[in-house]
């Protein structure tokens, strides 16, 4: 019995083990689809995701047909679940798999992102989602989730099946009056506070800082550079002359918006630089020699500075993108000395001036004090790659809802010509923007209404630059196009501004990954992982050992009771033997 005790012990151990490394849970899905009568009806479905020991792979079970759309979303879910808890857990230490039970046979569209990112956060963490709620949304980076159709049949469907509260995205319009629950949110952190009743997420949505106390010491270095750029800009100036642009980069010196300032500052210099040089007899290709040794000389010295910091890192970025940007100029300047019949562009020589004062004026935000971090090429190309692929599935996606746009707008131009990089560091920078674009193309599939969407992606992009700061961290480009955002809508140019904040939001995203470094967060998950199967190969060996010595005592009282009882029959024969001879 003793025995059996054990060998049921060593299975629990077993058990135990296994479930350690695998977690499972699953969501409320609403979704809508058409009766016979070609009628919309809501139904109620259900998402599994099981998590498993592996290397980050995605899976789908196919028990259901799930079109591309819905996979896509998923995946997209996954990547932006993993890119929330990327403090605290490595992605790249599991496989998940995810599955829907549903009515229909064919499973479509993307109201499941926002559900799929809620489970996988939640599994990851290991906390119950409450069965009693559904959400329905879409799910964009920056953890903002859009709007879908359908909503008040997916409202009916809940309530008739008993659900408590639905979740809907903030700009759901037009809802009918219901019994149940419906809570409008913004992005993901409002959706996890309902779905682990507290636990995770939260519902404090104030972001409305005071940004010259929070960004005291950017903004320092910030009004540097716009000082360098715009006294040039009255440098150049000719006659008292100003044009709008003049009056707009005034404007945004007045009200110490920095970044702003020195940009329009900028654009001002280059038809300053052009007047100039159309009323002068400069020597053309002498001028374009010299620029193109000046960019030479950039390009080396950025190549060769040691990134120490993730300050450092971004200023590298910035100036980098500057001297691709300057190379387009350079080339198509060389095109026309090397084309008799092209006229000569003042506009690309001033550009191309402007352009490297811009460079050196960056510089002004090097750390050069700062020793706490080695970024190396393994981890750059890491990082390159994986936002490639990340770029790559929203493409897909974007393919998939509207076939031909990306075309249309040179979206795949732009990446086919990101494949082609081969530094890091820009491919890094190029990818954040093409995914940003493409990001904001969704996000509008979703939410027509850009000045709506400024404000949601206004304040996600703030709260990402207050998640930077709060990890002593200065996002420098991220609260740099932060600020150009606004001055953009200012200006009536709202969906340009919508990707300098989707920008925003991407690259203090890409600013986290790299400080992972620091805090070493990956060697540490791999520690625990070695530590746990050490405790539960020491646990087994333990029991192996107990069960031995168990046997080995089960064994020696067994041999001892076999003695005892041959040394009873042999008395026994004895005193029967005593007996035949006294009866004798």
């Amino acid at each position: 019995m003793k025995f059996k005790r054990i060998v049921f012990l060593i299975f629990v151990l077993f058990l135990f083990t296994n479930m350690c490394f695998a977690y499972s849970d699953s969501i409320k899905l609403l979704a809508v689809s058409t009766d016979d009568n070609f009628t919309y009806q809501g139904t109620v479905a259900q998402m599994f995701l099981k998590l498993n020991e592996g290397t980050g792979k995605v899976y789908f079970d196919t028990s259901s047909l799930t079109k591309l759309d819905t996979q896509l979303s998923i995946k997209i879910s996954q990547e932006i679940a993993c890119n929330y808890l990327r403090d605290k857990i490595n992605c790249d230490d599991y496989d998940f798999l995810y599955s829907i039970d549903a009515d229909s046979n064919i499973v479509g569209g993307p109201s499941a992102g926002a559900a799929a990112t809620i489970l996988t956060i939640s599994a990851l963490e290991q906390i119950p989602v409450n069965q009693s709620i559904s959400i329905t949304g879409t799910i964009n980076s920056g953890g903002y989730i859009g709007d879908v159709g359908g909503v008040n049949e997916k409202l009916s469907a809940a309530e008739q099946n008993g659900l408590d509260m639905v979740i809907v995205p903030y700009e759901a319009s037009n809802i009918s009056n219901h019994t149940i629950v419906v809570k409008k949110i913004y992005d993901i952190d409002n959706a996890l506070y309902y779905f682990t009743n507290g636990n995770l997420g939260s519902l404090e949505n104030n972001y409305d800082v005071d940004e010259s106390q929070l960004y005291h010491e950017y903004n320092n270095k910030m009004k540097l550079i716009s000082d360098l750029i715009c006294t040039r800009m009255e440098s150049l100036k000719i006659d008292n002359h100003s044009n709008e642009l003049y009056t707009v980069a005034i404007d945004a010196l007045d009200q110490k918006q920095y970044y702003s300032a020195a940009s329009f500052c900028f654009r001002t210099n280059i038809e300053y630089q052009t007047n100039i040089l159309e009323n002068s007899n400069a020597n053309f290709t002498e001028l374009y020699n010299n620029l193109s040794l000046t960019y030479e000389k950039e390009l080396d010295s950025i190549n060769a500075h040691n990134v120490t910091s993730i300050q450092d890192l971004q200023v590298k970025m910035i100036i980098k993108n500057r001297l691709d940007d300057l190379k387009y100029y350079l080339d198509s300047i060389n095109n026309t000395l090397n084309n008799a019949s092209l006229n000569i562009s003042e506009y690309n020589y001033a550009y191309s001036i402007e352009r490297l004062e811009t460079i050196n004026a960056w510089k002004i935000f090097f750390d050069n004090n700062s020793t706490d971090l080695t970024i190396s090429n393994d981890k750059l190309q890491k990082i390159c790659l994986s936002k490639v692929q990340e770029t790559q599935t929203r493409l897909d996606y974007l393919n998939y809802l509207v076939p031909g746009l990306s075309e249309s707008i040179n979206i795949e131009t732009a990446f086919e010509e990101l494949a082609l990089l081969n530094d890091s560091i820009e491919c890094i920078n190029s990818a954040a923007y093409l995914k940003a674009r493409i990001d904001v193309i969704l996000s509008l599939l979703s939410n027509q209404n850009s000045t709506e969407l400024y404000n949601i992606k206004s304040f996600l992009a703030l709260k990402s630059i207050q998640d930077n700061i709060d990890d002593d961290n200065l996002p420098i480009m991220g609260f740099s196009y932060y600020e150009y955002a606004k001055s953009l809508h200012n200006t009536n140019s709202t969906n340009d501004a919508l990707i300098y904040l989707q920008q925003t939001i991407e690259l203090n995203n890409i600013n986290k990954l790299f400080e992972q470094d620091k805090i070493n967060t990956y060697n540490q998950s791999k520690q625990i992982k070695i530590s746990k199967y050490l405790i539960y190969i020491g646990l087994l060996l333990i029991v192996f050992v107990v069960l031995i010595i168990i046997l080995r005592i089960n064994k020696s009282q067994k041999a001892k009771k076999h003695k005892k009882n041959l040394k009873i029959d042999v008395n026994f024969n004895q005193i029967k033997s005593k007996i035949k001879k006294l009866n004798k």
